[in-house]
């Protein structure tokens, strides 16, 4: 009958929609879990580029301290270089002079052997 006919469709319907919902929640749960996961991922992804860029300043920070230092031992060492540039003209100056006075004294020598 007709009536038996509706309550089979009815039951049929109802026995579909519960599939479908339970279906849906399904994959609710699975675009939950995948949602949670990617998260997850991201949080650990986050923390390594956090981790690294601490470890980059670090290294950076290292690295200015060493220019720091190179710095100042260039400085240090140019001013050494022009102290002992200006010591080296005084001992030339020093040795032409005394070449000077030797000449002079060789001179005066073969003079009064000559004489």
């Amino acid at each position: 009958s007709r009536c038996s006919e509706a309550v089979e469709s009815l039951t049929a319907a109802r026995s579909k929609e519960t599939e479908l919902q339970s279906k849906l929640q399904t994959a609710q749960q699975a675009l939950k879990d995948q949602e949670a996961a990617m998260a997850a991922e991201g949080d650990e992804k986050s923390r390594r580029l956090q981790a690294s860029l601490v470890e980059l300043q670090r290294t950076h920070e290292d690295v200015n301290i060493a220019k720091d230092k190179l710095d100042h031992e260039v400085q240090q060492l140019t001013s050494k270089c022009r102290e002992l540039e200006s010591r080296s003209r005084e001992a030339e100056e020093r040795a032409a002079q005394s070449e000077q006075v030797l000449a002079q004294e060789k001179s005066k020598c073969s003079e009064a052997v000559e004489s």
